[in-house]
């Protein structure tokens, strides 16, 4: 079961980087090589954040509608909302500021017009939403029913970066692989957090009950980090790394008494909400600093 469900996971973060390199005609060098390994983490990080971002957003709306985040939810909506326009913007036309060149692949390209097309939608939700003094069901309708399609689009685009700085020599497969394990759990955090919500507030059936099983798919990925494995050809992690991971290993097991309980299909006592809200915005935020880590330590080799 846990590697079926690792791989439906998979199948979603990786379906449209199938079709790339050695086919994509842009696996040629270009002006981005130019600026080294700095300015293509730059890039990746830009286009994993925006894939975060997505399930970030769908679970904060879930928590700040049924009552669940402090005052001022609303703004930190709004304000990450700015943030994933900002990087969709510098992700499609550079940013020469920071060195950043406009995107030109074809293949990434593709997925950016997709992300846009699905973005303007989600976008207009959350707008209506954070102006609405009545009936919001219709927002909220549709930032459930587009996030995933949100998600799928931009966690394609990363992956696409990341194949094509591998192949230009910009990065080496084994940070390639850290990247991408690291980016599904940065995904997995938020979307555990959302599909929690959804189950508790909004379908006592339990649609969302098997989507919970992702804990089982996080697990097993940070198991790899921390431990290697010769099936994700990931090395062990170094001692610095380690111990961060093992931080998120001990924020990640105070919820998982409650994800299971709710695996079990029974209703969710209403003390578990702001625990499952405030470990996976703990989660998040030990994963980002153990990300750059990652970075820094291939960078200092």
């Amino acid at each position: 079961m846990k590697k079926i469900i690792r791989a439906v996971l998979t199948a979603v973060l990786t379906a449209a980087a199938l079709a790339i390199a050695p086919s994509d005609s842009y696996a040629r060098k270009d002006a981005l090589e130019s600026h080294g390994e700095q300015t293509a983490l730059m890039k990746l990080n830009l286009a994993s954040r925006e894939a975060v971002f997505s399930q970030i957003m769908a679970k904060s709306v879930c928590f700040a509608e049924n009552g669940l985040v402090p005052v001022g939810a609303k703004e930190k909506v709004q304000q990450a909302k700015l943030l994933f326009d900002l990087m969709l913007s510098r992700l499609r036309q550079g940013d020469a500021g920071k060195g950043l060149p406009p995107e030109q692949s074809p293949a990434a390209l593709a997925h950016l017009a997709q992300a846009e097309h699905i973005w303007r939608s989600f976008s207009a939700a959350v707008d209506g939403w954070m102006s609405s003094t009545g009936d919001t069901g219709g927002h909220i309708e549709t930032i459930y029913q587009t996030n995933l399609s949100l998600l799928h689009e931009t966690a394609a685009l990363s992956n696409i970066l990341r194949q094509r700085y591998l192949e230009q020599g910009l990065i080496t497969p084994q940070l390639e692989r850290q990247l991408g394990a690291m980016n599904e759990l940065l995904i997995l955090s938020q979307s555990i957090g959302k599909n929690y919500c959804l189950y508790a507030f909004h379908n006592e059936s339990g649609q969302y009950t098997a989507t919970l099983q992702e804990m089982w798919t996080f697990e097993a990925s940070l198991s790899d980090l921390v431990e290697g494995s010769d099936a994700q050809q990931l090395p062990p992690a170094n001692s610095e790394l380690a111990a961060k991971l093992e931080v998120i290993r001990l924020e990640f097991d105070q919820i998982k008494p409650v994800l299971n309980f709710v695996l079990s299909g029974q209703p969710v006592p209403e003390e578990y909400h702001p625990l499952v809200l405030n470990q996976t915005n703990r989660l998040f935020t030990e994963l980002d600093k153990a990300l750059y880590l990652f970075e820094a330590a291939s960078s200092a080799h």
